[in-house]
């Protein structure tokens, strides 16, 4: 019996060593391509809170001085299997097949902003704890040992103390040396950014407080019913502009939204070219650039590795085929999104129709995907009413005049003459969108591989 104890203690020495390996390498990794992963880790720190949000959901602080950055969550316990995950493999939990998050490089990434972070929080038994989990190392080996470190201060540090309502937050807290700063800075930025569709699209998620020089909190109102299977979310901000996510009921499995915000009483699309298209929950950073119309999450999108993207059309295997099918939903949704602006008089609604270059990427075959859009996106859009009026009305672009500028002539110049003969004028788009609707017809064109006037 004593042989095969020594056996199983040998065994479990390998298995750490490999761990530690496959953890180095993941470390490695980052740091020689910091830039393309510099600003994933809050979506990391995010997606574990959301793992540990209890029945009535979960609430994120975020702490940034200048010494520290403290990521807090009222989620739920720690089970002593998340903390083995934490100190060995890189993240809270299994990263299987299951998981919603899917991150490739796990909670690994929150270490560009330092290799020690220190994890405060409770067991489900009720013992507190406060560690430091310590990647440092410029070998595999040092890495391995610091990982038994990282295990000895853990269960040092365990107490028993009285239950105290106010004190059960996990805390994640990092140093931050002044050469981090400004990545720390720009990926709060971003989290500001996408923030409202994380709330519409993760109902566990119930706020966001960030805290620096000034307080910054964002949650997510009661939605209104809206048409066709939709819902309208108010977002609270600090600016105080009315904010909403109009996006597909939670209900649906491929959900599409954009968001909404009022403007001198208007309520007017706002969508920008920095804005992931792909939501996996959290954004898939480097999908900024992908030819859709609104922004598509769903929790059973295979992500790739480095969570950049969704593979589609690389390749026949199961996952990938999944990928497709889940995207030719979220295309037919976006259709059905897209005859809201003209009942409920949403402004700028050219952007529900504007689509990017398509071009090959690492993780996407342009020339079918391109082919998909052209049999089933473009047409039927061409058929909603989005095109906005002079007159405030809302018509389908197959029924509209829009100007198409030729050498020597603006669009606003032909539109003007246009707009002098009363059978052209109630045809042509508002003199605030006409130049839109021209990129559009531009950009549906090269899609197509026509000319615009085609």
């Amino acid at each position: 019996m004593s042989d095969l104890i020594n056996y199983d203690a040998d065994f479990n020495a390998v298995l750490v060593e490999n761990t530690a390996q496959t953890v180095f390498k993941r470390l490695d990794k980052l740091r020689n391509q910091r830039k393309r992963f510099n600003k994933r880790w809050v979506w990391e720190l995010l997606q574990n809170a959301s793992d540990a949000a209890g029945p009535e959901g979960v609430r994120v602080k975020i702490e940034v001085s200048k010494e520290h950055l403290v990521f807090s969550h009222d989620g739920l316990p720690f089970e002593i299997k998340n903390i083995g995950h934490l100190i060995y493999h890189g993240s809270t939990k299994q990263e299987d097949e299951d998981s919603a998050g899917q991150f490739g490089t796990g909670f690994i990434t929150t270490h560009l902003i330092s290799n020690n972070v220190r994890v405060v929080g409770q067991l489900t038994d009720g013992k507190y704890f406060s560690f430091n989990l310590c990647r440092d190392g410029s070998s595999a080996d040092d890495l391995r040992e610091n990982m038994d470190r990282s295990r000895v201060d853990f269960e040092s540090s365990l107490r028993e103390e009285p239950y105290d309502a106010s004190n059960t937050n996990s805390q994640f807290i990092y140093p931050v040396a002044e050469e981090t700063r400004n990545e720390v800075e720009e990926a709060l930025a971003d989290l500001k950014s996408f923030l409202p569709y994380v709330l519409a699209f993760n109902e566990k998620i119930i706020e966001v407080r960030i805290t620096s020089d000034d307080e910054f909190v964002m949650s997510r109102g009661k939605p209104e019913q809206l048409e066709h299977g939709f819902v309208k979310y108010p977002i609270s901000n600090p600016s105080g502009t009315s904010t909403f996510v109009a996006c597909s009921a939670p209900s649906q499995e491929v959900r599409v939204g954009v968001l909404l915000v009022e403007e001198e009483s208007r309520t007017v699309i706002s969508m920008t070219g920095s804005t992931p298209r792909i939501f996996v929950f959290f954004p898939l950073i480097g999908t900024e650039e992908f030819s859709f119309p609104a922004i598509v999450s769903c929790p059973n999108f295979y992500p790739t590795e480095d969570r950049d993207g969704i593979n589609l059309w690389k390749g026949d295997t199961e996952k990938n085929r999944a990928n497709e099918e889940l995207i030719k939903r979220a295309i037919k949704n976006t259709v059905q999104l897209a005859k809201l602006p003209s009942v409920h008089e949403w402004h700028a609604s050219y952007l529900m129709a504007s689509l990017f270059h398509i071009e090959d990427e690492d993780w996407l075959d342009g020339e079918e995907y391109r082919s998909v859009v052209c049999d089933m996106l473009v047409p039927e859009l061409r058929r909603c009413k989005l095109v906005e009026t002079s007159d405030g009305r809302f018509i389908a672009p197959t029924d509209s005049l829009i100007p198409i500028p030729e050498e020597g002539l603006e669009v606003s110049d032909i539109r003007q003459v246009a707009s002098q003969l009363k059978a052209f004028s109630e045809k042509l788009p508002a003199v605030d969108c006409v130049d839109a609707w021209a990129e559009v017809l531009n950009s549906w064109g090269a899609i197509e591989s026509k000319a615009p006037s085609e």
